[in-house]
């Protein structure tokens, strides 16, 4: 090989830059292994060869001299292919980040905050003026056992405890004057501000215990390839947590939404379920069961090595008679970091009204930006409560899937970027590396067209005791509607057995 003139190497170094580009194309699309080996041997085919006949243009011997429209032409083209490449590499590596980032971790750092509450006109200014209190405690309301050690640490042993069944239970004896504090977890805070009228008036938070517990995740029973997605329909459980902390925060699940997909079909149900929803948890793994109580609060319930999504996935199974495997779980916090990094969301609204915080909701569709949207699903001033609050919520996981799809993200790299980097703290799933991959093979190979409809779990608004030792303790909660709950039932059976939904949304 002999490059004689400035020009032939010239012509060699932009041939072996495309070469390196078309090998780093290659390594990142490999990495990705929901792409098949025909698709990226497809799409690579083309830039393989231009980089070959263009290195052979140059160090091949010839006759006559490589003419100036030729040269200009392969240099051209191969900048362009090398540039395409590059940035098809960054896409690559950026959608192997993202799998990685949000999929199923081993071990889960769980946050609790445990809060004690004095009356408001309470002598204690800081925790170590409560020595000689007794303080109400619940079970079932944090770690308590942590709790504990922290008080004898900061006051010596020198404090008492009563134990109460429920929460109202303790806050009541707080007002009566009956214990002269109460320990309980700050998730469930604002809910006694529904069951006595001005309590937090009435109290203050005289200190706060954070708690930090790591949760191992056990392996699956059986290590056996995942079922062809195409094949085997799927139900997760969407958790909204209604902490403004990171995901590691303990919260109620104030969204809860069930979503059934038939890959196979194209078939994607969306069921909405009211947070004030009356149920009875099952007992699930360490958590040894309870009596009847809001569906909110599962979210915010550990034992063990139990936490609330266990609970609150198996009351969603037991609802709606359905095993669910996967799970999604995002903090109101994060939400609005991933909206806004998404470049904002475009949501339909049945209704035009006021949301919280100012925010306009016109009738029909809106932009919102990460904070808006988060007021949109949030509002609760409506007639029918919940249920009009539970379609929000499903319009705007419709809103989010259609810009997770569209142009004006995907072909982003820099928004891309950036909610990779905030996903680890955003996100938490169930779903395995090779869950996602076979979910966007199937994709990518079938261009599926879903066709999705929304149905909600519909009830009764009411008051219900949750005070065993005073039942004139009341709250509010919605009474299932269990006709409502057999139509659900019924489309789900349609979704898992290959039917199709009938005036389904289609997105394509």
């Amino acid at each position: 090989m002999v490059l004689s003139t400035r020009k032939e190497k010239f012509g060699f170094f932009i041939a072996m830059l495309q070469m390196i580009a078309t090998i780093v194309f290659l390594y990142a699309m490999l990495r990705l292994r929901f792409l098949s080996t025909n698709y990226i041997v497809i799409i690579s085919i083309i830039p393989i060869m231009l980089a070959v006949v263009s290195l052979l243009l140059y160090t091949m011997p010839r006759d006559k001299k490589i003419s100036t429209f030729t040269d200009v032409s392969v240099k051209t083209l191969s900048v362009l292919v090398a540039l395409a490449l590059c940035v098809g590499s960054i896409y690559a590596f950026m959608g192997d980040d993202i799998i990685g980032a949000i999929t199923r971790p081993d071990r889960v750092l769980i946050t609790e905050d445990i809060v004690v509450l004095v009356r408001r006109y309470d002598p204690a200014q800081e925790l170590q003026d409560a020595a000689g209190y007794t303080f109400g405690i619940v079970e079932g309301s944090g770690d308590l056992e942590q709790s504990l050690e922290q008080l004898d640490e900061k006051l010596g042993s020198d404090f008492h405890t009563m134990v109460h069944d429920v929460v109202a239970d303790a806050a009541q004896a707080l007002l009566n004057e009956q214990v002269d504090a109460m320990i309980y977890n700050s998730a469930f805070l604002d809910e006694l501000e529904h069951i006595f009228e001005d309590f937090f008036y009435s109290v203050r938070v005289l200190y706060t215990i954070t708690i930090e517990n790591v949760i191992i995740i056990p392996p699956p029973e059986e290590e056996s390839p995942p079922a062809p997605i195409n094949i085997e329909p799927f139900a997760v459980f969407i958790s909204g947590i209604d902490s403004e902390g990171g995901i590691n925060t303990v919260g109620r699940s104030d969204t809860n939404l069930l979503i059934v997909v038939n890959p196979g079909t194209g078939q994607m149900l969306i069921i909405t379920t009211p947070r004030d929803f009356w149920v009875e948890f099952p007992a699930t793994g360490e958590f040894r069961g309870r009596r009847r109580d809001k569906l909110a609060h599962a979210g915010a319930l550990r034992a063990g090595n139990t936490r609330g999504i266990d609970i609150s996935m198996a009351t969603m199974s037991q609802i709606y008679g359905i095993e669910i495997e996967h799970f999604i779980r995002v903090t109101m916090g994060s939400f609005v970091s991933l909206v806004d990094t998404m470049g904002g969301v475009e949501v339909y609204s049945e209704r035009a009204f006021n949301a919280y915080g100012g925010v306009r909701v016109a009738q029909g569709m809106n932009n919102f930006n990460g904070w808006e949207a988060l007021n949109f699903v949030r509002h609760r001033g409506f007639v029918d409560g919940d249920f009009q609050r539970g379609r929000n919520n499903a319009a705007l996981i419709n809103g989010v899937m259609r810009r997770a799809i569209s142009p004006g993200f995907l072909l982003n790299p820099v928004a891309i970027r950036n909610v990779t980097n905030i996903l680890p703290t955003a996100i938490e799933t169930s779903f395995s590396s090779e869950d996602i991959e076979f979910l966007l093979q199937h994709q990518i190979g079938n261009r599926t067209s879903w066709n999705i409809q929304n149905m909600q779990a519909l009830g009764t608004p009411a008051r219900e005791p949750i005070s065993a030792a005073n039942p004139s303790i009341t709250t509010s909660v919605i009474l299932p509607n269990q006709t409502s709950i057999n139509a659900i039932r019924t489309q789900i059976q349609v979704v898992m057995t290959g039917g199709i939904l009938q005036g389904g949304e289609v997105l394509e």
